[in-house]
């Protein structure tokens, strides 16, 4: 690994990882209920500390979404294993976790990976962005994802007083039965 990645433009791109992430957090939406796309994009006020989290955790998206369409993937590397199998699964969370999302009428989601964590998106995105810091064997890649993922953990703070606020009692039994993460 190096601090900053090898910028290119070729078909080892991870250009190819970003693809494959943005068909499933807009397709499968899009296919199974379109009205859940909106949905998704709902942030809930934030407030305080929140604020600049936010910020922090949208700066950090669009650099991990953008910036490995110019990073060389490196298959052929010792950490190219264990970074195609985060990644796939984390894939694979968000695959079940839109699917999931995207049945659901408006309200609270319990059902399907829900049940075992309350935000298996954010732990999916988590998972795909670790796998990609490894394939293109960038240390600034993975700590760009560690700090989004902080920003992240601010965001979820904001939407977990929403959802108690707007679902109450059954939000806070839901709060005592699943983990917020894994």
């Amino acid at each position: 690994m190096k601090l900053f990645p090898e910028f290119t433009f070729t078909l080892l791109n991870g250009f190819l990882l970003i693809i494959a992430m943005m068909v499933l957090r807009f397709g499968i939406p899009a296919l199974v209920r379109k009205q859940s796309l909106k949905e998704m994009d709902f942030f809930p006020p934030v407030q305080g500390t929140e604020k600049p989290m936010l910020t922090l955790y949208t700066i950090c998206n669009i650099l991990l979404v953008l910036s490995p369409l110019a990073m060389r993937i490196h298959p052929d590397t010792p950490i190219a294993i264990p970074g195609w199998i985060l990644y796939a699964m984390g894939l694979m969370v968000i695959a079940i976790s839109m699917l999931h999302f995207s049945r659901e009428e408006t309200g609270l989601r319990t059902d399907g990976i829900f049940r075992f964590s309350r935000n298996p998106i954010y732990v999916g995105y988590f998972l795909i962005y670790l796998g990609i810091s490894l394939l293109v064997g960038s240390w600034m890649y993975l700590l760009l994802a560690v700090i989004y993922q902080i920003g992240c953990h601010f965001v979820v703070l904001s939407e977990e007083r929403w959802c108690e606020n707007t679902y109450g009692q059954a939000y806070r039994e839901y709060k005592q039965k699943v983990r917020r993460y894994i």
